[in-house]
């Protein structure tokens, strides 16, 4: 799932997507359009949920949808074994710690998500709209890889 305004949320949650196994059923999803009971009711193994820095805040919209899912799962009495976090931003990539750390911490909180990886997929764009930048198209890799180890996919 991504929260994307121009596209990079998108294109990031696509690259994603790309990297798992070709054997897995994978869905990329909207946050904005995708509604949360549709994905509650899919219950995933693994939600790999993406938000953006806008404005100097962290992804509103995307907690706000994670906080809906959880209520769904709840009402379901299902729980989503793995869940993993990326933010697109602009800025540097030392500025976002703070960012990284308060989402990661944020969607950790959901009861119905067993277990939530500890690193969060931060990737740069060129400007307010983007483009990603060509130097960070290798960090989707590695994070799908170390996803699938620490998941045991």
């Amino acid at each position: 799932m991504h929260d994307t305004q121009h596209g990079n949320g998108k294109i990031l949650a696509e690259m994603l997507a790309k990297e798992l196994p070709s054997n897995y059923d994978v869905s990329v999803g909207d946050v904005k359009t995708t509604p949360a009971i549709k994905v509650a009711q899919e219950t995933p193994h693994l939600l790999i949920l993406g938000g953006a820095i806008r404005k100097f805040q962290g992804p509103k919209r995307t907690n706000k949808w994670l906080k809906t899912l959880s209520h769904e799962l709840t009402i379901t009495n299902t729980t989503i074994p793995y869940g993993a976090g990326t933010l697109t931003h602009m800025m540097p990539p030392d500025a976002t710690n703070g960012y990284r750390k308060r989402f990661l911490k944020n969607v950790a909180k959901s009861p119905t998500i067993t277990s939530w990886y500890g690193e969060c997929l931060s990737t740069q764009v060129r400007g307010i709209k983007g483009p990603i930048l060509e130097s960070e198209f290798e960090k989707p890799k590695q994070f799908i890889k170390d996803i699938v180890a620490w998941a045991q996919l």
